[in-house]
């Protein structure tokens, strides 16, 4: 048995240098929390939450690439989306709102292009309108839990 089969037999990711706790990770944004899932290989990035019909009310995915986060896009997305784009300083840097989800059928080539006005090593992906509604402002401390050493306490 391979070390990352051991690790996943034990219910833990580890890739890269962090670790992941599945359904046990939790990111606070100012004081408000999520459950999240973990996109770190390089086959959760390229998928995302595409292909999903919705995401749970009060939780969303936290994308980990290594050498921080570029463009994003909604390929295979059903549902609208916010992106809450977090700086290495672990605080918030730019917020993209209520993300549209492309016709069903659209052409991938033609889908638009998300990115931060201002680099950013992370992103959250949470429901349309949560930003909103949680009051999620630039400059607002993020903790993650479960994730191992970034943006811990």
């Amino acid at each position: 048995m391979t070390a990352k089969m051991l690790a996943v037999a034990l219910g833990v990711v580890a890739w890269g240098g962090l670790l992941a706790c599945g359904p046990e990770a939790r990111v606070y944004i100012g004081g408000e929390g999520f459950e999240a899932e973990i996109a770190e290989t390089p086959r959760e990035l390229r998928l995302g939450l595409g292909g999903r019909d919705y995401l749970p009310k009060g939780s969303g995915m936290l994308f980990l690439p290594a050498g921080g986060a570029g463009d994003f896009w909604m390929r295979g997305m059903r549902f609208d989306l916010d992106f809450v784009w977090i700086g290495a300083n672990c605080g918030v840097v730019d917020l993209t709102e209520r993300v549209a989800a492309p016709e069903a059928g659209a052409n991938h080539f033609s889908l638009e292009r998300i990115s931060s006005a201002r680099p950013a090593a992370y992103v959250f992906e949470i429901n349309a309108g949560e930003i909103e509604a949680r009051h999620i402002r630039l400059g607002e401390r993020v903790v993650f839990e479960g994730v191992g050493w970034i943006c811990a306490e």
